[in-house]
């Protein structure tokens, strides 16, 4: 058996949207080598972020508190891992209105020209109300993703995250200055 084979299996799936196959295909990636912190760090980012968000307890629920263990331990295992690995952290941050946190998380990742990294920032100063870090932020982003205002929902769902995961960021975006219309999911 391939870990490495398996998770290639387990991303075509997610990708797919084949999530059940994703899970299983996930873990028996991970059983085969615990201990291989990009892997462990790549599917935990997946599982954290195709898995529910329960607003009332304010937490990730099954699959997705496995998947945001998973990446800290891929990072225990690797101190000097990729910045990539902080991007469920600062989801989770960001989920939890942990917004100095999740700049913090994203600070970390130092990817500044990745529109993935613009899109938190956006999102968290718009929370918290910086109008003018979010407007550099803003300008970033659209400089790096010109069309991203025309289907901003779609990476989100590219990436399965549930409906309540991006209305959160939604709301961040627009509380940013971003025009967003609503749209179907």
């Amino acid at each position: 058996m391939s870990q490495a084979a398996h998770h290639a299996l387990a991303d075509a799936q997610f990708f797919r949207k084949e999530l059940v196959a994703f899970f299983v295909a996930a873990e028996r990636a991970v059983e085969l080598n615990p201990n291989n912190s990009d892997v462990l760090s790549s599917l935990g980012n997946r599982m954290s972020y195709a898995a529910e968000w329960n607003p009332t307890v304010g937490e990730r629920v099954g699959k997705g508190a496995e998947g945001l263990q998973m990446v800290k331990k891929a990072m225990a295992l690797n101190p000097y891992h990729p910045g990539w690995y902080y991007f469920p952290l600062a989801a989770d941050h960001y989920l939890k209105r942990e917004y100095e946190e999740t700049l913090t998380e994203i600070q970390k990742i130092n990817m500044p020209d990745f529109y993935w990294t613009q899109i938190y920032l956006v999102a968290a100063n718009g929370q918290m109300g910086h109008a003018g870090r979010a407007q550099e932020a803003i300008n970033e982003l659209l400089e790096l993703r010109p069309e991203f205002l025309d289907e901003p929902r779609a990476p989100f769902v590219q990436w399965n995250m549930p409906d309540n995961v991006i209305d959160a960021f939604m709301d961040g975006l627009r509380k940013a200055g971003l025009e967003i219309l609503d749209q179907p999911p």
